[in-house]
C-alpha cells in the first residue's frame, strides 16, 4: 500500500456500503475509508476527517469526529520516549528479580 505524503482533510457523511465504509464528501465524490473503529462508530453521521490517500479513491483515517466539535487530540509516542520506557521497565524488573534472589 502506498501512501501519499499529502493530508486530506474531507467533510460528509459516513456510509455503510457493501465494499466497507465510504466518505460522502460534501463537494461529490466518495473515498473508500481502510478500517477504522473510529470511522465505524460515525456511520450516518456527519464528520469532518483527516487522513492520507492510499491510493485512487481510498483514505487511510488518521482521524475522525462529529463535525463541528474539536478535533480529538492525537496521540503521538516518539521513538525516543519508547527507549526510554523500555529502559525504566528493565531497571525496575532487574531491581525486582535481584530483590528475590
Amino acid at each position: 500500500m502506498r501512501v501519499s505524503s499529502h493530508p486530506v482533510r474531507v467533510v460528509g457523511v459516513i456510509k455503510q456500503r457493501p465494499i466497507g465504509l465510504v466518505l460522502t464528501a460534501d463537494g461529490g465524490g466518495e473515498w473508500e475509508l481502510g478500517h477504522s473503529r473510529a470511522a465505524r462508530k460515525l456511520i450516518g453521521q456527519r464528520v469532518e476527517m483527516a487522513g492520507r490517500r492510499t491510493g485512487f479513491g481510498e483514505l487511510s483515517c488518521e482521524q475522525v469526529w462529529r463535525e463541528g466539535q474539536t478535533p480529538p487530540r492525537k496521540l503521538t509516542l516518539g521513538f525516543e520516549n519508547w527507549i526510554v520506557g523500555t529502559f525504566v521497565a528493565y531497571g525496575l524488573i532487574s531491581s525486582l528479580v535481584g530483590l528475590l534472589h
